[in-house]
């Protein structure tokens, strides 16, 4: 199945491409730092940075106190 169709069809989400897709799958479901990120990424600081903001600010990840979180859903 595709991605969008796994997709729970009440999320309103865009669907995440490209290095924000990487840095998504490489934060799973456990909160981790933006050190823990870029190793598993192995992206630029700069890249991931903007991984980050583009997926908090599409309802993905939330920041607090340090370390970033996957949201399970959009409310």
């Amino acid at each position: 199945l595709s991605a969008a169709l796994q997709r729970d069809v009440h999320d309103r989400r865009p669907e995440v491409m490209g290095n924000d897709r990487v840095v998504l799958d490489a934060l799973a479901w456990q909160p981790a730092s933006l050190e823990q990120l870029a190793a598993r990424t192995e992206l630029a600081l700069g890249e991931l940075s903007l991984a980050l903001l583009r997926l908090g600010d599409a309802g993905w990840v939330e920041e607090r106190g340090g370390w970033y979180e996957r949201v399970a859903r959009a409310e």
